[in-house]
Formats: C-alpha cells, structure tokens, sequence
C-alpha cells in the first residue's frame, strides 16, 4: 500500500518531536556505543525483508532500541574527537526539503532553481571568505571564468579538481611534443602519461590526497614540514626540481588551511609562489576545516596566497554547523575544470546549455540532490553575524582549554591552539601519553584521538560543536587531570617494585662471593637491562629541559 503524505503529516510531526527530544536530552546519553563488537546488529534484525508493511510506531522504536545504541553521538558535550558535524535545524530542514522534492538536479533543464540556487549559494559563501574574485561565478562577476558548486565531501572535491588537473597535464604534454607518434603511445597515448605525473602535499596533508591520487593513477609525494608543522616550501620546490631532473611530470600541489590533526596552516603564498616558477602545476588548497575561519576579518592573514589557487574547497558541516554532505568547491577556470567531465548524451541536451554550466559536469556523479537548500536556510536564519560569533566562541573555548593544559606544568600544549584543536601532551615518552590516552578512552566518559604534532604522539582535542561551552571543556580537563594523576602513581609504584627487585638481587650477589667472574658478569648484566627497561619507560623523549617529569 502506498504511503500517503497525509500519514507523513501525522509522522513527520512525530519524528520531528523525537529529534528534539533527542537533542534535549542528549547528555543523558553515553557519548560512546558501549560493549559492542562488529556484527551486534544484524541478530538483532529480521534476515529478510518483511513481505507486510509495518507500522511506523514499530520501525521508529526497533531505530531507537536498537540502532542509536550503536551510533556515536557527534553533538554530545564530551565528544571532543573528530570534526563533529553540524545538525543545525535550518539545514536539518533543507534537507527534509529536497528529499520531498526529490529532483535529479543534473542540468539546469532538469530544474533550473537547483542550479541557479547553488550558483548563488556559493557565491554568497565565496564573498563571506573574502575569497578572491575569480572564484566568483559571473552572476557576481561579469569578468570571472570561475565559479563554484558543491561536493559531497573534500574528497570527492580532490578528486574532481585532481582529475581536471591530471587532463590538463596531459593536453599540455601532447600539445608541446613535436612528434605525436612516439613510440609506446597507441591508441590510449593518454595512459602513457600518468606514470610520469606527480602530485605534492605535506605529511601532514588528509589523506583523501594520496587516496585521490592512487585512484588517478599518478605518484603522490608528501613533502616535509617546518617546526609548525607547516609543509616547508623549500622542500616542496627541491622535490619538483628532482622529480623534473628525473623525467617525471609535477602537475598537482595540494597546500592545506587547517590540518585534521594539527590545525596548521600552510603558508599558501610561499607554496603559491613556488608553483608559479613550473609552468602547468595545478595549485588546490584544502580549507576544508579552516577555511571557515576566513570569515572572520581577523583571520584574513590565513589566507593570504589564495591568488595563487586554481581551485580551493572549504566544508561548512565541519565548523558551520550545516548538516552533511556539504563541501563547496571552487575553480579559477570552470571552462578548463568540466572539460574533464563533459560527456554528452542525447537525451541531457537542451536549448540553453552553451548559456550555463550543467552541474553535471562538477565531477563524476549525473543526478544531484537540491543540496544548496541546507544552505539557503542556514545563511538566511544564521547570518554573517551568527557564523563570526559561533567562530569566536570555536576560538574562545579552545584557547581556554589550552590555558587550563598549559596551567598544570606536567603537560605542554605542541600545536598553535587557536583555532579550536588543541594538541598535548603529558612531558613524559609516548608510551605513557598512549597508557594515558588509553586509561580516558576506556572510561567512555570522553573520548580523544592520537596525532603527531612537532614529531611527537599528542592527544588531540577538538571543541567545535555548537554548545561546546568553556564549563564542559573544564569537565573534561579535570578527567583528563585525574587519570594523568593515576597514570603517575602507577609509575611510581612500579619503580618502587622494581627498586625492591633490584635490591633482593643486590643482596643475593653479596651472598654469592664464591661466584666466579663469568657469572658475576652474566648477573649484572641482567641488572643492567632491568634498570635500563625502567628508564626506556620513564625517561621523556627529550631533554629534560623541554619535558618535566610527570
């Protein structure tokens, strides 16, 4: 029996009510699925799809008793580990919009509001960054060959941006050769390209790059970092000499604004300029988290180098509070960027097709949901101003959690904690900072992910949900604080067993007199690796200078 919009009205009102109450009461929930191993859902299910309908009051339940045990909750106070991402209902509503409209978007035939509308989102959103103006589409623009138009995540935009790269390289190589019949070049001459192509990004780049770039067919190179973790231009310029000195072809270089695990920022003017000196390379930064914070005037010197950029992608769902999946992407030459993708098929033409760029032709998928809705209703019901406040809060509560680290002298904060991720670390070796990451991740009161920063394992914390507040990171702090306190007088009680050890052996030698000297040897010796176990364990990884005891 088909399901009527009238039954929607009556449920709808009940799934709406349910949402609420779930993001009411979310606190009263455990942050994290508890005891739960791979495979706990399926016995819990039917094997087969049930033949008769069943009543939504059934279906609403078996989700509430069964899957949202297994869910971790993004928007729970004590979730400080990955980017949560946002639920603001505005953009909750968006979407409930274009399921019920339910249009496949791929060309402006098909529905023009859905082009022209992201057009324009991405327009409002470019102007907000304060990005360069050719990125602008020519609605705002009438000089601008560029534009912009959304992705379903930063890796399907590297993706898109890396392939129209990687088609470019390939004219490019074919138009300069004087002979078009070298050998080993057939009928798929293209082909023989891509084992010559290489694209950069620093080590501490996301790794949808080296994924991107496997999928592509092509070599990827990650590039050294400075003391703040920063991917050194230098380093990048002598690898694009060495690798064009070898026969190979650099064509992709990819700067980051706001590392995942660090929240570093390269510096976009040094790597741009770099580029710049190599004729054909393809210049991508990845803004995903970072860029956002281009919003505000006093961030602006982040993003000093974008006039270097042939193409850049910012995620409003990782630190603008819109619903999943939403990347905006954009490129300095929209012509140039869908050559790559334009195929055409009979029955996708239209009459106004050479008058505006299809949204087919962003990247790999045809049919497209009406995304640009999430954001039509977040940027009109937040507002410039609601955004820059809720990304000085983002600031605010990270640089309060730093102090509180920086504060108890058994802990150094490592990365530039400003931006709403902070990086630390006990001053003691890695193997104590992982027991310690261990002993908080057990208690599944909070949760916390590992990263290298400053070429050291650190705990990273992130505070970028939208009622993070300054009381909850101080709730966190001092679990954080207590278990670093366990974590030391195990230690010490540790050390104290093993000195008792030691002195039970010492005793035992004093007694042996009549040993000869091989076996006095062998026994020492065996001192010698028991105390030097103990220091491996406690000694920091670098001077003590830099690194206390805990």
């Amino acid at each position: 029996m088909a399901k009527n919009y009238e039954e929607f009205r009556t449920h709808g009102k009940v799934l709406i009510d349910y949402i609420c109450n779930y993001v009411k009461t979310i606190e009263k929930r455990p942050a994290f699925y508890e005891n739960l191993k791979p495979g706990f859902l399926a016995p819990q299910l039917p094997s087969d799809m049930p033949e008769n309908p069943e009543s939504f009051t059934n279906v609403l339940l078996d989700f509430d008793q069964k899957i949202l045990p297994g869910m971790v909750h993004g928007i729970h106070p004590d979730f400080f580990t990955f980017f949560g991402t946002g639920n603001a209902y505005p953009s909750v509503i968006g979407d409930m919009l274009s399921g019920a409209i339910a249009t496949v978007g791929f060309s402006w035939a098909s529905s023009p509001s859905v082009t022209e509308l992201e057009y324009i989102m991405l327009d409002w959103y470019a102007k907000a960054l304060n990005l360069p103006d050719f990125f602008l589409s020519i609605n705002s623009n009438k000089n601008s060959k560029g534009g912009g138009a959304l992705q379903a995540s930063a890796t399907d935009a590297m993706m898109s941006f890396m392939i129209a790269a990687r088609d470019r390289a390939i004219k490019q190589q074919k138009n300069g050769r004087r002979d078009s019949h070298q050998p080993g070049l057939g009928g798929n001459e293209d082909a023989a390209y891509l084992p010559k192509l290489v694209c950069y990004a620093s080590v501490n780049a996301h790794g949808c790059v080296e994924k991107v770039a496997n999928l592509c067919m092509v070599k990827y190179r990650s590039v050294k970092v400075d003391a703040d973790d920063k991917m050194k231009a230098s380093a990048l310029e002598n690898a694009i000499r060495e690798d064009l000195e070898n026969g190979f072809i650099p064509f992709f270089v990819v700067g980051t604004s706001g590392t995942t695990e660090q929240g570093a920022f390269d510096e976009l003017d040094k790597i741009g300029e770099v580029c710049s000196k190599f004729q054909g390379i393809w210049f991508h930064v990845d803004a995903s988290y970072g860029g956002n914070f281009f919003m505000l005037p006093s961030k602006r010197y982040l993003s000093v180098g974008l006039n270097y950029a042939d193409s850049i992608n910012v995620n409003p769902n990782k630190l603008l509070l819109t619903a999943a999946d939403c990347t905006c992407a954009w490129v300095k030459d929209v012509q140039g960027f869908v050559e790559a993708f334009d195929v055409e098929a009979l029955y996708l033409k239209h009459q106004y097709e050479e008058s505006i760029v299809d949204l087919r032709h962003w990247g790999t998928p045809l049919s497209r949901r009406f995304r640009s809705l999430k954001l039509f209703f977040m940027f009109r019901m937040y507002g410039l101003e609601g955004f820059q406040a809720f990304l000085n809060k983002v600031i605010d509560v990270g640089e309060h959690f730093a102090t509180l680290v920086t504060s108890d002298s058994r802990f150094r904060v490592k990365n530039d904690a400003k931006n709403g991720i902070v990086c630390f670390r006990l001053n003691r070796n890695d193997h104590v900072n992982e027991s310690l990451l261990k002993m908080i991740n057990d208690t599944k009161k909070i949760h916390l992910l590992p990263t290298i920063c400053k070429k050291k394992m650190c705990l990273r914390f992130v505070v970028n949900r939208e009622y993070c507040s300054e009381a909850q990171v101080k709730r966190a702090w001092l679990l954080i604080s207590h278990y670093a306190t366990n974590l030391r007088d195990e230690i010490k009680r540790r050390r104290a067993l093993s000195i008792e050890g030691q002195a039970e052996e010492n005793d035992e030698l004093n007694q042996e007199n009549s040993l000869n000297f091989k076996d006095r040897m062998t026994i020492e010796t065996n001192e010698s690796a028991v105390k030097k176990s103990i220091q491996d364990d406690e000694t920091p990884t670098v001077a003590p200078k830099d690194e206390s005891a805990v």
